[in-house]
């Protein structure tokens, strides 16, 4: 079986470089800057970042897929850094990323927002679009056997809200998407900012239109679902209709474990087709803060369809010289 290596990680949540000016703040931002401060900024560090990705990039994934928060506050600057940052870890072509509800955390002009990252949000057949084009959603990349749909669910909100919302056109765009790759025998991976199993994530954070999407993937079927947002390791299954799909969301990628969140942590999925069947092996990597090492921490066999999976929790590998 050929293997296809993906990765998933999100909510990095880069550190502001510098102050934010005054007239910046006079706006939703005046909270969140205050909560960074307070509390964001102890729970989240670059460095864990920086070895996250240095573990990741050992892996030797064939490509990486980020599912938003990649900043805090909106800010002109922090779209600036961001896509600098973006080029560090992989070309366009080997990085597929979503927004979060923090890269819209106010209106911004498009050219000083996301569009900024549009090489790196844009499907196919927009690959060889100028830089600073604005990215429309959702789009679709072909990666061999695998495909990756990116959708967005981030809308700017009221302060103290973090919702999310997909809309109608998206929703039916990837519909025509999802069903065209299943034509075609093509793995097909969903990424999305917000949660969308029902529970996980508390009404000020919740995806409004998370039904929706659920009632879609139950029509036209989908291999596999990547997101964040909750900042916290979970697993869970959608209806399809040969049976279930895996959804699963990671910790953020800078956090260095304070309350009741985990470290950071990414996962990789090795994606193979088994006969008529797709098989994913899934390793989560995470963070031992107090040695600044990365270890796995659960395998996972998949079966997309079936709904059926073996478990083995809490191996951990010899990590002697990791992150050296």
């Amino acid at each position: 079986m050929i293997m296809f290596t993906l990765a998933h990680f999100s909510d990095p949540h880069l550190a502001l470089t510098q102050k934010p000016s005054l007239p910046y703040l006079i706006n939703k931002r005046i909270t969140g800057y205050l909560n960074l401060l307070r509390h964001r900024a102890h729970k989240h560090q670059d460095w864990a970042l920086e070895l996250l990705l240095e573990d990741m990039k050992s892996r030797r994934p064939d490509h990486v897929a980020l599912t938003g928060d990649l900043v805090n506050l909106s800010l002109p600057a922090e779209f600036s850094r961001t896509h600098a940052w973006l080029r560090e870890i992989g070309t366009p072509d080997k990085v597929s990323v979503i927004p979060g509800n923090h890269d819209a955390y106010v209106r911004i002009s498009e050219k000083d927002g996301i569009a900024k990252w549009a090489d790196y949000m844009t499907g196919d057949v927009r690959d060889h679009a100028p830089a600073d084009t604005v990215p429309l959603f959702p789009y679709l990349r072909i990666r061999g056997e695998v495909g990756i749909l990116g959708l967005s669910s981030a809308v700017t909100t009221a302060p103290f809200m973090a919702t999310g919302k997909i809309g109608k056109i998206q929703l039916a765009t990837a519909e025509k998407m999802l069903i065209a790759m299943k034509e075609q025998n093509i793995f097909r991976a969903l990424l999305v900012h917000h949660p969308v199993i029902e529970g996980q994530a508390p009404k000020y954070k919740r995806l409004k239109d998370a039904d929706k999407l659920l009632e879609m993937v139950a029509r036209t079927g989908v291999d596999l679902i990547l997101h964040g947002h909750n900042h916290t390791d979970t697993i869970g299954w959608c209806t399809t209709p040969t049976g279930r799909a895996p959804v699963i969301g990671v910790p953020s990628a800078s956090s260095i474990q304070r309350e009741h969140r985990p470290p950071a942590q990414y996962n990789l999925y090795g994606i193979a087709r088994d006969q008529e069947n797709w098989k994913i092996d899934m390793v989560s990597r995470r963070l031992k803060p107090n040695t600044r090492n990365f270890q796995t921490v659960r395998r996972m066999n998949l079966v997309p369809g079936s709904g059926d999976l073996d478990i083995s929790i809490g191996e951990q590998e010899d990590d002697t010289g990791d992150n050296a």
